[in-house]
């Protein structure tokens, strides 16, 4: 009893006495407690009289429900949404957050109610995350919420969306789960003013969907689908300066000629003329050419699988290249690096990646170009190779790289998959191979060898 009594003196004597915190304004407060999931937020209304109701004037709401919680935790946690929603003092909620994993139909309703609160507090953002496998109806306000500036919606759900679509200050829209053509032609048409798209997901069937992107004033772009055969995008966002895409589907590209960041995984590992998938070999070179204005540029092993069936084509050059990462799974999809670097004039730093090792590779015998790239003699000043495995073509391409390398500062070469001996032996073979640079250090890293 002596020790509570001391511990009840000095709680009231922290209470009393001010401190730096304590004595902000409320809305400073809120906005500090706005970085903190709305369930610790008002946890802090028991620190002392003078935070009791500051958490109502929080801004954001941002509230997870766990997936390794009991059916008694997961009524706990809607009893106390619904404290948190009801005891609310401002106006206006920012940013709605909510992460639930597996909902029942009461359970849906309440979160259905839920974003209706929100949008009658006139919300500017909602992240929207439920894995579930069933249709859910949003509410149809939602869809027509004037003051919603970013709008993201992850779920395992089959989200309902209505006739009915007005996005007047969307600027940031994320879908991630099932997409469908209906929703997605519905959702792109009705944002004037996006910026940021983001499209993950997968279909339920083969049936072929078409995505038609007509974005004016998009800036960022990314796709991730499980697409098929049959499909087909078409891009139209002539202000847009980042795209990452990655699908197998027919490509129309309308307009990307502002792009200055680009991660390209187009086509299909299977697919080559004459066999009895469709070459998208086509639909890369038109993107290439589109977006030929690009900085930093990103191609993936199944992109360069699939160019790997259409080096006759001509390639547009890239002027304003300054950064090209290359993967590839075998070593034959090295062909078109001799292609690229001849179009590349002012490249200055050059990242290879072998995504696997290949016992049974077939050999492939480097083929250099027949004039030195220009920027090999001028710009071309890094270059990091890892995967390499002391192949003799890999070798040969990087004796290359070394011998009209004019301007090159460091070559740096991490193997895999090599016992320390083997790795030993390549640093010293790297290390002797001619350099027309006599400032270039050529560096082998053993981080990922073997013992012997």
């Amino acid at each position: 009893m002596v020790m509570d009594a001391l511990l009840s003196e000095n709680d009231q004597d922290c209470e009393n006495k001010d401190d730096l915190i304590s004595g902000l304004p409320d809305v400073v407060l809120a906005q500090i407690l706005s970085f903190l999931p709305s369930k610790v937020a008002a946890r802090t209304s028991v620190l002392a009289r003078r935070w009791k109701d500051v958490w109502r004037c929080v801004p954001d709401i941002e509230l997870t429900c766990h997936p390794d919680q009991s059916a008694s935790e997961s009524m706990a946690f809607f009893a106390t949404v619904n404290h948190v929603l009801s005891h609310r003092t401002t106006a206006q909620i920012r940013k709605f957050k909510l992460s639930f994993y597996s909902a029942g139909v009461t359970e849906l309703y309440c979160i259905y109610c839920w974003i209706q609160h929100a949008i009658w507090r006139k919300v500017r953002e909602i992240d929207l995350n439920v894995m579930d496998v069933r249709p859910f109806m949003l509410p149809p306000e939602l869809f027509t919420c004037k003051t919603l500036v970013s709008l993201k919606l992850q779920s395992g759900l089959t989200f309902c969306v209505p006739s009915l679509i007005e996005f007047p200050s969307l600027k940031v829209l994320h879908v991630i789960g099932n997409v469908t053509e209906e929703m997605a032609e519905r959702l792109f048409s009705c944002c004037p003013v996006l910026e940021e798209l983001l499209i993950e997901g997968y279909k339920e069937d083969h049936v072929a969907v078409n995505l038609n992107i007509v974005a004016p004033v998009l800036k960022k772009l990314n796709i991730f689908l499980e697409s098929h055969i049959g499909d087909q995008i078409v891009i139209d966002a002539p202000e847009c300066k980042y795209i990452c895409l990655q699908f197998t589907a027919k490509l129309v590209v309308k307009s990307l000629s502002s792009v200055i960041d680009a991660y390209i995984c187009l086509g299909n590992c299977f697919g080559r003329p004459g066999g009895h998938k469709p070459d998208y070999s086509e639909y890369v070179y038109q993107l290439f050419r589109e977006i030929s204005q690009v900085q930093i540029l990103t191609l993936s092993a199944i992109t360069m699988f699939t160019i790997r069936f259409a080096l006759h084509q001509n390639l547009s050059p890239f002027p304003n290249l300054i950064e090209l990462s290359l993967n590839v799974e075998h070593c034959e999809d090295w062909q078109f690096l001799p292609v690229l670097l001849n179009n590349l004039p002012n490249l200055r730093s050059l990242n290879l990646q072998k995504n696997t090792l290949c016992d049974h590779e077939r050999d492939y015998d480097w083929c250099s170009p027949e004039s030195v790239p220009q920027c090999l003699l001028s710009t071309l000043m890094y270059v990091y190779f890892q995967g390499l495995n002391m192949r003799e073509d890999e070798l040969k391409m990087i004796e290359f790289l070394l011998k009209n390398g004019e301007v090159l500062k460091q070559l740096t070469v991490m193997p895999i998959h090599l016992a320390l001996e083997d790795a030993e032996a390549l640093a010293n073979r790297l290390v002797m191979l001619p350099r027309a640079s006599e400032s270039c250090d050529v560096e082998c890293c053993k981080d990922y060898c073997t013992s012997p």
